[in-house]
C-alpha cells in the first residue's frame, strides 16, 4: 500500500513506512503506517482498509503553516473528526469551513478534492473514516433519508453535508475505543466491526436529523434477540460469528447487532466479553487453577489477551485480584 500526501504548493511529501523513532502514541493493530520527520514537522499516518470502510488516523505537527491536498476518490460517506486541535478545510463547491476540536465534518460524495489548512506549532490528531455505499445499505431500514444516496449511482454530490458538527460524548467514546483496539484475530474483527457500526449509526443520526432510528422489532424479533444472547452465554468459550448467530436465530446481521445495542445496551462483543470475565473472576476467587488455565477455560488462547481484557473490565490483573481476595 502507498499513501500520497501533497502540500500546496510543493507537491508530494516523501513518506516512509513505519513509525518515527520515539513515537509513543496510539497504534492501530494491522494498520499500514507511514511517517515523515524530514518535512518541516512530524507526520504520522495509520491506515486500515476493511470490507466496507477505511480508517485513517493522522497525527501532524508543523513548523510552518501548511496546506495539504486530499481527494475523495470513491463514492461514500466521508467523515473527519478533529480529536485534537482545530483547522480549516475547503471542499470543492462548498467553500472554506473551520473545524473545531471535538467536532466532526461529514459528507456523502462521489468524488471531490479537499484542501486542509494547518497552523505552525500546533498539534493535530485527526480521525478520518470512509464508509462505502455497500456498507451503508443495511442502514436503510434505520435511516430512510439515505435511500436516494445509496441507490443512485449517478450522484455527483455532495449530499448530507455537515460542515462542523459537535461530536457527542458517546461518539467520542466510540472513536476512542476504535483507536484503542488491543485484541487480535477473530475477536479483534468482531470488536472492530461493531465499533464501526456504532460510530456510523451515531453519525447518521445527526446527518439525517433523526435522534431515534426508525427500526421496528416484532415480538418474534425480540424472542430471537434473547435467544441469541442465551446462545452466546452458553457457548462463551467459542468465537462468535455474527453471520452464523444471525442465521441461528433467523434475524439479519444488521438487525441483530442493532438489537443488542438498543435493547441490551451493549454490543455482541461486549456481551461475550462480560460473560467470559464474570466466569473468569469466579474461577479466580473460588478455585486454585493457574491463571493460564482459566484463560483457556474462558476462550482465550493467548494469556496476554486475557490479562488485557480482564484488566480493562476490572481495573486490575487477574493475579492481583486473586491476591487481594485471599
Amino acid at each position: 500500500m502507498k499513501i500520497q500526501l501533497n502540500s500546496v504548493p510543493g507537491g508530494p511529501i516523501a513518506l516512509k513506512e513505519g513509525l518515527p523513532a520515539g513515537y509513543s502514541g496510539r497504534q492501530i493493530p494491522q494498520s499500514h503506517i507511514f511517517s515523515s520527520t524530514d518535512y518541516p514537522g512530524t507526520i504520522v499516518i495509520q491506515k486500515l482498509i476493511a470490507a466496507g470502510f477505511t480508517i485513517r488516523y493522522n497525527i501532524f505537527s508543523f513548523l510552518r503553516k501548511v496546506i495539504l491536498q486530499g481527494n475523495c476518490a470513491e463514492p461514500g460517506l466521508y467523515v473527519r473528526a478533529m480529536l485534537k486541535g482545530w483547522n480549516c478545510y475547503r471542499l470543492k463547491g462548498l467553500g472554506k469551513v473551520r473545524l473545531k476540536e471535538k467536532h466532526f465534518a461529514a459528507i456523502y460524495a462521489e468524488q471531490g478534492q479537499c484542501l486542509s489548512y494547518y497552523d505552525k506549532n500546533r498539534e493535530y490528531e485527526i480521525l478520518e473514516l470512509h464508509f462505502s455505499r455497500q456498507m451503508m445499505l443495511p442502514f436503510l431500514e434505520l435511516f430512510p433519508a439515505i435511500e436516494k444516496l445509496v441507490a443512485d449511482t449517478n450522484n455527483s454530490g455532495p449530499y448530507l453535508y455537515l460542515p462542523d458538527a459537535v461530536a457527542s460524548q458517546e461518539l467520542l467514546d466510540k472513536m476512542d475505543r476504535l483507536l484503542s483496539l488491543t485484541y487480535i484475530g477473530k475477536t479483534a474483527k468482531l470488536h472492530l466491526d461493531e465499533t464501526i457500526d456504532g460510530i456510523l449509526t451515531l453519525i447518521l443520526r445527526q446527518l439525517c436529523n433523526q435522534p431515534e432510528p426508525a427500526f421496528k422489532f416484532s415480538d418474534t424479533d425480540l424472542q430471537s434477540l434473547h435467544r441469541a444472547k442465551e446462545i452466546i452465554e452458553r457457548n462463551f468459550k467459542n468465537h462468535v460469528s455474527i453471520r452464523k448467530l444471525a442465521k441461528q436465530v433467523n434475524l439479519n446481521e444488521f438487525k441483530l447487532k442493532y438489537g443488542f445495542r438498543h435493547f441490551f445496551k451493549m454490543s455482541i462483543f461486549d456481551c461475550l466479553l462480560l460473560v467470559r470475565m464474570k466466569i473468569a473472576r469466579d474461577l479466580l476467587l473460588q478455585t486454585d487453577q493457574p491463571v493460564k488455565n482459566i484463560s483457556l477455560d474462558v476462550g482465550y488462547r493467548r494469556l496476554p489477551s486475557f490479562v488485557t481484557a480482564f484488566r480493562k473490565c476490572y481495573g486490575q490483573s487477574p493475579g492481583r485480584l486473586r491476591k487481594q481476595n485471599k
